[in-house]
């Protein structure tokens, strides 16, 4: 039997706690009342800033709802705004200001590739 099959056997068996079960889908309620599909397609930049807790990146990434994706730094977001307010993508030595049109086409393209996954995640089609 192949370590899959032995994972999904293993997972028939498992009995979540069911008040974690209710937390989390309380926490995914939330986020999704939060923002909505239709908030994330109009987000400029500005809609991910790290300086506030109460945006689509703190919280996915702090919030704990269903799976977190925290750990590490932003730069995994492709695009960030730094403490020092500015946007950069890459990190370290690597770390490269955007300003201006160059912010905006790289902010639009992360857009376009996650907004798909998205709408599917809604049973929307893949406009």
């Amino acid at each position: 039997m192949s370590i899959s099959m032995k994972l999904i056997d293993i997972a028939k068996e498992y009995d979540p706690p069911i008040g974690k079960v209710k937390e989390l889908i309380k926490g995914r309620e939330e986020f999704i009342t939060r923002f909505p599909n239709r908030t994330i397609v109009s987000h400029t930049n500005h809609g991910v800033s790290i300086h506030s807790k109460d945006t689509f990146i703190y919280w996915l990434e702090r919030m704990n709802i269903l799976a977190g994706i925290g750990g590490g730094n932003s730069s995994k977001f492709g695009i960030y705004c730094a403490k020092d307010g500015k946007y950069y993508r890459g990190y370290g030595n690597n770390k490269i200001l955007l300003e201006g049109e160059d912010l905006q086409t790289r902010f639009n393209a992360l857009k376009a590739y996650i907004l798909p996954f998205i709408k599917s995640g809604l049973g929307e089609s893949k406009r």
